[in-house]
């Protein structure tokens, strides 16, 4: 277990001192984004989502990134994300799909109050959540998810108020075993098609689905630490345990991915 004494709780987690680990700012050359969609998480994505890795990407332009508005030739949205279109287009020449970032473990700061006082956290545990804090913005907290559908949506949406990654990965299995659908729930219609070809592109069957996205979106190439996660998703958000319990898997999931990147991408 990690030592969680306050802001400096990661250093012995895997690889605080990782420049994975270095928080990516909201403005860059004079423009605000959200930092998960910004140029220089783009530079990131470029680096480690490889067509080796995950073929799929060859399909989309990840170089010449732009805003949902450009790319999809509406007005519907200002929010400074950047997106990579798929080169698969409808019958009006618009991508049919993009992907943009997300942050996958939400410790923002409106979190920090909900984690306090609906959970009661204690000092230590509230350093812990600090801690946690830090990496918020940082590379080894962000991942590709499609706009398309509104994923985003599900795994932040009120069925998951703390934004647990655990749990999106759990209704993602759900999806995957035929259980359940929910998580094109927030998809409209041409949409809903569009995100369900892209879910079951990852490879394999029923639940080998849920080991492939994984190991391809979030870096998870450990199948314990998937079943960690799936075995975690289904316990509730109660307590200051369950704060604990939780937090300690995302430094786990930061402290496998970390420790990859550094062996793969020395340079």
């Amino acid at each position: 277990m990690c030592d969680v004494a306050g802001a400096g709780a990661l250093k012995g987690c895997g690889g605080m001192k990782s420049k994975y680990y270095e928080e990516i700012p909201e403005w860059q050359d004079g423009v605000p984004y959200d930092p998960d969609a910004s140029p220089l998480a783009w530079a990131h994505y470029r680096k480690v989502y490889t067509e080796e890795r995950w073929p799929l990407l060859g399909e989309f332009d990840m170089v010449h990134v732009d805003t949902y508005n450009e790319l999809l030739h509406t007005w519907y949205k200002q929010d400074g994300r950047l997106y990579a279109p798929w080169s698969r287009c409808d019958e009006d020449g618009y991508p049919e799909l993009i992907l943009g970032g997300d942050t996958e473990f939400n410790f923002n700061s409106a979190k920090y109050y909900l984690y306090k006082y609906k959970l009661k956290l204690d000092k230590r545990t509230l350093e812990m959540f600090y801690a946690n804090h830090l990496v918020y913005h940082s590379p080894v907290n962000f991942s590709l998810m499609p706009a398309t559908g509104n994923l985003q949506g599900v795994k932040g949406g009120s069925a998951n108020v703390f934004d647990r990654l655990d749990v999106f990965v759990k209704w993602l299995h759900a999806f995957y075993i035929g259980e359940n659908d929910f998580v094109l729930s927030k998809a409209r219609g041409k949409n809903r098609k569009r995100l369900e070809n892209y879910l079951n592109s990852f490879a394999g069957e029923s639940d080998e689905r849920t080991y492939d996205y994984c190991a391809k979106v979030y870096f998870m190439e450990d199948r314990m630490l998937v079943r960690r996660v799936l075995e975690d998703g289904a316990k509730p958000m109660e307590s200051a345990a369950d704060a604990v319990r939780y937090m300690e898997l995302a430094q786990a999931c930061w402290a496998a991915r970390a420790e990859r990147w550094e062996k793969r991408y020395s340079d």
